[in-house]
C-alpha cells in the first residue's frame, strides 16, 4: 500500500515539474532577458554619451529608477524558484531547469524579445528622464532639471529617428 502511494507520489512530482516548474523557469527566463536588454541598451546609451572611463556615470544617469528594483525582483524570484526546486527536486531535475532557463534566455534573447537599443528600451528610457525632468522641473531643482534637460536633448539627437518611427 505504501509503495503505491510513494509510486503515485513520485509519478504526480515528475508531471508537476513538466506542467509547473517548466514554464515558470520559461517566464522567468523573458523577465530576465528582458532586463538584461534594458541594461544593455542603457550601457550603450552610456558609452555613447559619455567616453570610456565615465560610461558608467552616464549609465547610471539614463537607467529608469524603477529598474533597480525590477532587477532585485527578478533575482528574488529567481533564487527562491531555483531553492525551492532544489529542496523540492533533487539537483538532477533543478540542474535540468537551470539549463532550460538559460536555453530559454538565449533563445528569447535572441529571436523573440527587443534588442538591446531597439525602440522599445529607448522609449522606455527617454520617457524616464522626460518624467524625472518634470519632476525636477516640478520641485523647482534647477541643477537637475537642467543635466535632464540636456540629457533629453542628446537623446534626441542620438536617438531622434528611432524614437519617432512609427
Amino acid at each position: 500500500m505504501i509503495d503505491s502511494f510513494v509510486f503515485l507520489y513520485d509519478k504526480i512530482t515528475k508531471e508537476l515539474v513538466l506542467v509547473v516548474a517548466v514554464p515558470v523557469a520559461i517566464v522567468l527566463a523573458a523577465a530576465f532577458s528582458w532586463d538584461m536588454g534594458l541594461r544593455r541598451t542603457t550601457l550603450a546609451i552610456g558609452q555613447r554619451f559619455g567616453n570610456v572611463q565615465n560610461a558608467q556615470v552616464f549609465q547610471d544617469a539614463v537607467t529608469p529608477p524603477w529598474q533597480t528594483n525590477a532587477t532585485l525582483f527578478i533575482w528574488a524570484l529567481l533564487i527562491v524558484f531555483f531553492s525551492t526546486c532544489f529542496f523540492r527536486f533533487g539537483i538532477i531535475t533543478s540542474v535540468l531547469l537551470l539549463l532550460i532557463f538559460f536555453a530559454a534566455v538565449v533563445t528569447l534573447g535572441k529571436w523573440l524579445l527587443p534588442k538591446a537599443e531597439s525602440r522599445h528600451y529607448l522609449y522606455l528610457v527617454f520617457q524616464s528622464l522626460l518624467s524625472r525632468l518634470a519632476n525636477f522641473q516640478r520641485d523647482q531643482d534647477s541643477n537637475r532639471a537642467e543635466a535632464a534637460e540636456e540629457l533629453v536633448q542628446r537623446m534626441i539627437e542620438d536617438y531622434g529617428a528611432k524614437l519617432l518611427r512609427t
